[in-house]
């Protein structure tokens, strides 16, 4: 693909102590979004992480890169050194992206 748009994650950081932010650099823009921790009011273990509505639109057509995106907020809140900046994959047009899954569907 000759316009192939990498996704690359350029920081991960805790704006407060439920609150991360992740700054994402697509086709030369960067963006950067909120994700909330809830975490268990008995042990502060977190039990589940959502994002802002507008990283759930941007990559509706690219789960595999949010699915990355979240990999790594979960390494970051469990203490995990991440090296940055972490590639997380091609951003594919909705079409393209429609194409892509099709094709693991069917292999």
């Amino acid at each position: 693909m000759d316009s192939e748009m990498r996704v690359k994650v350029l920081s991960i950081k805790h704006k407060t102590s439920d609150v991360i932010e992740v700054c994402l650099c697509l086709a030369a823009k960067q963006y950067q979004f909120l994700f909330s921790l809830e975490r268990d009011v008995t042990d502060s273990q977190f039990i589940s992480l959502t994002e802002e509505r507008e990283f759930s639109q941007l990559f509706a057509f690219n789960v595999h890169i949010s699915s990355q995106v979240l990999r790594l907020v979960v390494k970051a809140i469990n203490g995990e050194v991440l090296n940055f900046p972490v590639d997380v994959g091609c951003f594919y047009s909705g079409e393209e992206a429609l194409a892509q899954q099709k094709y693991f569907i069917e292999n």
